[in-house]
């Protein structure tokens, strides 16, 4: 399993090794990564699909917990029937919302679907580089709000994203 932490520190749930301490202090890794590795090595053997998946990271957002999985294993890390990701949400009490890693047009399709996502420009101001995700006025409501798309894409990517309605 693919984890912020090492094996022994996975198995150990009262410390950490040196190296994992060292990670944390320098803030390489948080708390809430911590509970979740060690949440999902208690279930890797309930859910086999946890040991060929696994997480690189995890962000809070807005109340939400964003599970950065490597990209092709997200069906892996939500479980037949969702019986994964529920139970994590269950363990740690908050709405968790599984992002593969990729490009900021990866993570957007991925956030808004396909359907609503007219188009993506990326722009160049004073402040730097941003990018546009444009979404279609009429369509469906994303599931997320605007703020916490661009969030989320900032968290994944490191890009600053805005989304506009047309």
């Amino acid at each position: 399993m693919k984890s912020p932490l090492c094996e022994v520190c996975l198995k150990n749930e009262d410390i950490l090794c040196a190296g994992c301490q060292r990670k944390l202090d320098t803030g390489e890794i948080t708390h809430t990564e911590i509970e979740i590795s060690r949440i999902l090595y208690s279930l890797k053997d309930k859910f086999k699909s946890i040991e060929a998946g696994g997480f690189k990271s995890a962000r809070e957002v807005d109340n939400i917990i964003l599970l950065i999985v490597p990209k092709g294993v997200a069906g892996k890390m939500i479980g037949k029937g969702g019986t994964i990701i529920t139970t994590l949400q269950e363990r740690l009490g908050k709405r968790i919302k599984i992002v593969e890693e990729g490009t900021v047009e990866d993570v957007a399709k991925e956030l808004l679907g396909k359907t609503t996502l007219v188009g993506i420009n990326k722009v160049f101001g004073a402040d730097g580089e941003r990018y546009k995700l444009r979404v279609k006025r009429r369509s469906a409501p994303p599931q997320l709000r605007k703020e916490e798309v661009e969030a989320i894409v900032r968290a994944v990517t490191g890009k600053k994203a805005e989304v506009v309605f047309e």
